[in-house]
C-alpha cells in the first residue's frame, strides 16, 4: 500500500541537519502515520516501527537528493514523498527487562570507580543540557548528482 508523505515548510524549518531521527522526512512520517515510533531516515533506507512491525523502505531518489541538499544547507521547498511497498517488514519482539537483569553475574572484586571516562572530562555542552541525542547521518556516496 503506497503512502504519500507530505513534507511541509514547517518540517523543513524545524529539522536538524545530519540527524537521521529528526530530519524533515522523519518528521513528515511522524505527522502522517499516527502511532509510529523509532523513525530513522538516511540515504539508503527509511525505517520506522508501527503496530508491532519494523517497516524498512528503500529511500526514493527524490528524498535522497532532498536530504543531501538539506544537510549541505541549501534551500528546499515543501514536497511530497511516495513510499511504495516496504523492502522488508520485521516483527518486533518485546524485550523482557527482568531477563536482561538476571544475566548480570557478579564474580567478586571491587566495583569500578564512577566519573568521567579516561581521556577527558564531560563535554561542556552536556553540563548545560545541550548534548545532542539521536543518530548522526554521514555520507560516503559520491554517485548522487542532480
Amino acid at each position: 500500500m503506497p503512502r504519500r508523505i507530505n513534507i511541509t515548510q514547517e518540517h523543513i524549518d524545524e529539522s536538524t541537519k545530519k540527524d537521521s531521527s529528526h530530519c524533515m522526512i522523519a518528521e513528515g512520517i511522524k505527522d502522517t502515520i499516527p502511532g509510529v515510533t523509532r523513525v530513522s531516515v538516511d540515504l539508503a533506507t527509511i525505517r520506522y516501527t508501527h503496530k508491532g512491525k519494523r517497516m524498512i523502505y528503500l529511500t526514493p531518489r527524490p528524498a535522497q537528493i532532498a536530504l543531501l541538499k538539506f544537510d549541505q544547507g541549501k534551500p528546499l521547498s515543501p514536497f511530497t514523498l511516495r513510499l511504495g511497498s516496504p523492502a522488508q517488514t520485521i516483527e518486533v519482539k518485546k524485550r523482557n527487562k527482568s531477563a536482561v537483569t538476571k544475566q548480570v553475574i557478579r564474580t567478586g572484586g571491587k566495583t569500578p570507580p564512577t566519573g568521567p571516562l579516561a581521556g577527558g572530562a564531560v563535554p561542556s555542552a552536556a553540563k548545560h543540557g545541550q548534548l545532542r541525542t539521536g543518530a548522526i547521518r554521514r555520507y560516503g556516496l559520491k554517485a548522487i548528482t542532480e
